[in-house]
């Protein structure tokens, strides 16, 4: 294997894991859904009765969510058509192309924290019943991917667990 077949499926793979990864993250737009730690997934925000300081606050996180994951979308596809330019040519710098990926990754994974430090500053503020129902939903969240570890296509899918939480956490 040459070393430009080498980079090229080293930036695929790690494009792809920073796809994954970010969609973990966010919901809709074609994901899976809120990711383990997602602490305001819609579902739980249905039951946490937020006061309008508290509403005010999640609306500006989600503009801000959206917003950025638009942005780190149109800073893949810049980046995979720069890497590739590059990799046709006769003699690309792949010292550059590095450090290119490590500087658009190490800006997308700023924005990343910035976004969740605001979610826990929120979540500073709930009271004990409303941090309790993220707490629940966190952890029935986390059981329901524990039970789709070891799943495999073919196999029928696992129950979902039931317990004495809200519908739809």
């Amino acid at each position: 294997m040459n070393l430009k077949c080498a980079l090229i499926i080293f930036a695929s793979m790690t494009l792809f894991t920073a796809g994954t990864a970010f969609a973990d993250m966010h919901h809709g737009h074609g994901f899976h859904g809120p990711g383990p730690l997602e602490l305001f997934s819609p579902k739980v925000v249905e039951h946490l009765h937020l006061n309008s300081t508290q509403s005010q606050a999640l609306d500006k996180i989600q503009k801000e969510r959206k917003a950025m994951f638009t942005q780190m979308r149109d800073q893949h596809q810049a980046m995979a058509k720069s890497i590739e330019t590059a990799l046709k040519g006769d003699n690309p710098d792949m010292r550059a192309l590095m450090q290119q990926m490590d500087a658009t990754m190490g800006q997308m994974h700023d924005n990343m924290h910035k976004i969740q430090n605001e979610e826990l500053d929120l979540y500073d503020t709930l009271t004990a019943t409303q941090k309790k129902v993220v707490r629940d939903g966190l952890l029935k969240r986390m059981s329901y991917m524990g039970m789709h570890k070891d799943w495999k296509p073919g196999q029928p899918k696992p129950q979902k667990p039931t317990d004495n939480s809200p519908p739809g956490i």
